[in-house]
């Protein structure tokens, strides 16, 4: 059954528990919740133990009159309050303190989120291992970073609170996997630039995640979430929210913290008028080409054409492995002796070439050296051959 039929199907309980006057749910300002629901994942806001009595017996009047059933060793109750009161089996349901699993977000490392990304980490660790041996180029491993990597985590970010470092320590695997080697050769942040601007287009989920939780408290319809935000932030953004009636307010933690910092890093980049409506697409990309400036390789040729050239060898019918040996030599990333050397980096026999006698670098690995030399008097008189013979 799809999502819209379940709605259609739970629609009449739902409404039965919203227009009941015996359950009191959860209440803020004067915003009353008592039920959340998507597809057949329901989720009831009881404030007291009457409450949840009633909810079931409506629960149960709706199966009678359906055929549906519930299976209660599934469901979870979580109590929040005073810790004393808390019943081990109450209605046939197990309750506990501590939240469990909805909607595939783990909610259970909402207070210490920490030993969830390292497990995410090491996951991220072990899939690219399997993938090393894949003859894919450059581009394709970004490509594969964003749509099987990040894609799976985001959704789990978009909720969850992650410290800046585990970001970095997700950005670092995304890294050594591009590059194939156990080192970073260039600056990372280049990766992050689309590859109209000499990058990869490979995701900032740090910059996403700004972007995210700022359009999420921007866009906010839910109307208990914003009564919350109008109670519990305003002394955070004064600037931003205006409120008759301020509660106490948010303790700076958490995912809380991720939104007041998002509004204060975007509020002293670009103006309010800006951010009330610019598009959350939109403001990634502008986000993303402030932080980052013009990598070296590019900023000499800044004003000539060109620029879409990596566009270009990114859809060329060509080896991988020329795509990735293009960047590389785009970037000036390719491991010639001089290269290694500025890196401070063990370079047997010294940065000479072996045939010229003269520092190998790229252009006399390619132009000048006597294998070069060879090397294209061989393609030269190859093609001059192919030519007669298909003129002929």
């Amino acid at each position: 059954m799809s999502s819209l039929l379940f709605c259609l199907y739970l629609e009449p309980l739902c409404l039965s528990v919203i227009r009941s006057e015996h359950v009191k749910g959860y209440t803020m300002g004067n915003v009353e919740v008592k039920v959340l629901a998507y597809a057949d994942d329901v989720a009831f806001f009881c404030q007291d133990k009457t409450s949840i009595s009633k909810v079931l017996d409506l629960c149960k009047i709706f199966c009678d009159a359906t055929g549906a059933s519930i299976n209660k060793n599934k469901c979870l109750g979580i109590w929040y309050g005073q810790r004393g009161d808390v019943p081990v089996f109450f209605e046939g349901i197990h309750w506990t303190c501590s939240p469990g699993r909805y909607l595939g977000a783990p909610l259970d490392h909402m207070e210490k989120s920490s030993p969830y990304w390292e497990g995410v980490i090491e996951d991220l660790k072990e899939r690219t291992r399997k993938w090393r041996g894949r003859n894919m180029s450059i581009f394709t491993r970004a490509s594969a970073c964003n749509i099987f990597l990040t894609a799976k985590l985001w959704y789990v970010l978009q909720v969850l609170y992650c410290a800046r470092h585990n970001i970095q320590k997700m950005h670092r695997v995304f890294a050594l996997f591009i590059w194939q080697c156990a080192g970073e050769p260039m600056r990372r942040d280049n990766l992050f630039l689309r590859p109209l601007k000499g990058g990869l287009g490979l995701s900032h989920l740090f910059l996403r995640q700004l972007v995210s939780r700022f359009i999420f408290m921007r866009d906010q319809r839910h109307p208990l979430l914003q009564v919350m935000f109008q109670m519990k932030l305003t002394s955070h953004m004064p600037e931003f929210y205006v409120s008759s009636v301020i509660g106490s307010p948010a303790k700076m933690v958490g995912f809380v913290k991720e939104v007041v910092a998002a509004f204060r890093f975007l509020s002293v980049r670009y103006s309010l008028e800006y951010l009330a409506t610019v598009k959350r697409r939109t403001l990634y990309r502008h986000l993303l080409e402030s932080v980052f400036p013009v990598p070296l390789y590019r900023s000499l040729y800044e004003n000539g054409p060109g620029k879409d050239v990596l566009c270009r060898v990114k859809k060329m019918r060509i080896p991988p492995t020329a795509k990735s040996f293009f960047f590389r030599l785009h970037s000036g990333t390719l491991p010639v002796k001089t290269w290694l050397w500025e890196r401070g980096l063990p370079v047997p026999g010294g940065v000479n070439c072996p045939l010229c006698k003269v520092p190998e670098t790229v252009e006399q690995s390619f132009l000048y050296c006597w294998d070069a030399v060879f090397l294209w008097d061989v393609l030269k008189r190859y093609f001059e051959e192919r030519i007669s013979h298909n003129t002929l």
